[in-house]
């Protein structure tokens, strides 16, 4: 892999590269063989990457550092510029749908292709493409603001994001003011929010409305290449998932209960135990970093191999840095097979669980993509590329100890445990989403409101907020930057972790077969959709099918249940 810090971000004759691309796509057009539609797929796929690494690189930077105007500059101009490429991608993918080879193109590039393609029956005009500059804008503008806005704590100013590893702190008080002030920030810039909510809202169902949707609703089953189903059968899912999936609130609780001494939980009682929060044996990002390596050594040596590459070319970003965007994310740049790592280490629990999800994505695109001579046209669905990241985390859990210690069983209890209420919280803000986006005259009354609702039906509201409402009363969706910067992605966590389950349990169970399906998988991601994941891997089904759904949420239960037990008898004979 190329260093990338040696890489030197450019910016691009775009005018040039329109030009290349308008000629590529009229030469696609009208190809009158199978063998010169592949050449123009390759020349269009090699051009659009040639963008894509520039702007990659360059959100990779920015993101590491808001502040600096340059790297900004340069990424604003790309974000812009974007959206006059995906006016060709689109028409690309039309003109590929409407292409009488479009069945060869499913047998040479895979599933995923072909549905993209089929269903790539709409038109982008001028101003769809305005309004994607609009929105990019919008999100870019948010990403900043959040990333530079800060607190009073301690007689000091902090990033919003230290206060969240503030909420990790053994004293409880420390907890409750840490979640105050979070609150306190929320609360205080309320009106930014909700507006720019609303804002991004009217733009991206206008947008959807130009192209022929209803509204952004039914478009974003087209842009995340939603195969094999429908809203209908989301709402259904969903259902199923809060149906049995939700009863893990109340085993959490009871054990909180339980193991705290408290009848009353609240809000800042997100310690589940009595002492602390798991803590690292060495809290240094550095050690973190090298320790992952031994993990990786026990899994697999080809998956160590990746992971020491990628550290030797310095794709993983993890230090904490003023003016830093607070999230992680994976991608892989394909012209310089390179896949990168964003986060922002904390020195706790969660740095782990970051590295070891993110490090699953950046895993899988290797597999996926490295060395393979049809790699210029594969695509993967993001509601199952989430399977690999969820479950990298579980197939961790077995050697948390070389990170925590004698601490390790508190992490697996609050890793795994957040893998099942995750499912929840991701399929609420499906939901919420699916609400709001087709309400019409949006307020700051009716989207809280939507979302209190949900939080009930979802989370049941077992804790005590009486002391800062904020926790309840419809206002925290505000937290979760998806709502922002990713509309209608969140589900795909959701669905995604009902087979990161079953890997987890076959892994228990064999741990050669786990891994096998993951690299299976993996290895065939162009195949890899939920019409089809059986015939991949035939342990493994759709979520859409309820019972599926209901006996792996009981056994998820049943070890989480486990779990609980094993760690009080533990304590018990301590």
């Amino acid at each position: 892999m190329q260093n990338v810090g040696s890489i030197e971000v450019k910016r691009l004759d775009i005018v040039r590269l329109i030009e290349v691309l308008d000629v590529i796509l009229s030469q696609v057009k009208g190809s009158s063989t199978y063998e010169d539609l592949k050449i123009g797929l390759r020349e269009f796929d090699n051009t659009i990457n040639e963008f894509a690494a520039q702007y990659q690189l360059a959100q990779f930077r920015f993101y590491g550092d808001t502040s600096q105007n340059e790297i900004k500059k340069l990424f604003e101009f790309y974000a812009q510029a974007y959206p006059e490429l995906e006016l060709r991608i689109a028409q690309f993918q039309k003109i590929v749908g409407e292409s009488p080879f479009l069945s060869l193109i499913q047998n040479d590039y895979g599933d995923n292709v072909y549905f993209l393609c089929k269903n790539a029956t709409f038109t982008y005009t001028e101003k769809a493409k305005q309004l994607l500059q609009e929105e990019s804008k919008l999100t870019n503008e948010f990403v900043t603001y959040k990333s530079q806005s800060k607190v009073e704590w301690e007689g000091t100013e902090v990033a919003i994001s230290k206060l969240y590893s503030y909420t990790k702190d053994a004293d409880r008080q420390k907890r409750k003011l840490a979640f105050d002030t979070l609150a306190g920030y929320f609360t205080s810039n309320k009106t930014y929010f909700y507006t720019q909510l609303i804002q991004l809202i009217e733009i991206r169902n206008e947008f959807a409305r130009e192209l022929g949707f209803d509204s952004y609703v039914e478009y974003s089953l087209i842009k995340w290449n939603r195969i094999g189903y429908t809203y209908s059968d989301l709402k259904e899912y969903r259902d199923a998932a809060a149906m049995h999936f939700k009863e893990t609130y109340e085993i959490l609780f009871e054990f909180k209960k339980k193991n705290l001494n408290q009848e009353d939980i609240t809000y800042y009682d997100n310690n589940y135990f009595r002492d602390n929060f798991p803590q690292l044996t060495d809290k240094n990002e550095k050690s973190t970093i090298h320790k992952f390596k031994t993990i990786l050594s026990q899994l697999s040596p080809n998956w160590l191999a990746v992971y020491e590459s990628m550290l030797e070319a310095n794709s993983i970003d993890y230090m904490d840095r003023e003016n830093k965007v607070n999230m992680g994310y994976a991608t892989y740049v394909s012209q310089i097979d390179t896949p990168l790592i964003y986060s922002q280490f904390q020195n706790n629990d969660t740095d782990v669980r970051i590295l070891t999800h993110e490090f699953g994505h950046a895993l899988q695109f290797v597999l996926s993509y490295y060395n393979n001579p049809k790699k210029y046209f594969i695509e993967g669905t993001l509601d199952t590329v989430e399977i690999f990241s969820h479950s990298m985390e579980m197939l961790c859990l077995k050697d948390a100890q070389i990170f925590f210690g004698t601490d390790a069983d508190k992490y697996g209890l609050l890793n795994y445990s957040g893998q099942l209420t995750q499912a929840m919280t991701c399929a609420l803000g499906d939901e919420f989403q699916e609400i709001i986006y087709k309400q019409e005259n949006l307020t700051i009354d009716s989207i809280q409101s939507v979302y209190k609702g949900l939080q009930e039906k979802y989370t049941g509201n077992y804790f005590d907020s009486s002391e800062n409402d904020f926790y309840i009363n419809g206002d925290r969706w505000m937290e979760l930057d998806h709502y922002f910067n990713s509309p209608f992605y969140l589900i795909d966590y959701s669905l995604a972790i009902i087979n990161a389950l079953n890997i987890y349990k076959i892994y228990t169970q064999n741990p050669q077969r786990g891994i096998e399906i993951w690299e299976r998988l993996a290895k065939n991601i162009a195949h890899l959709n939920y019409k089809n994941i059986t015939n991949l891997a035939s342990e493994l089904q759709s979520p859409f099918d309820e019972t599926y759904v209901k006996t792996t949420a009981e056994f998820a239960k049943n070890e989480l249940r486990r779990l609980l037990e094993s760690y009080l008898a533990g304590q018990t004979a301590s």
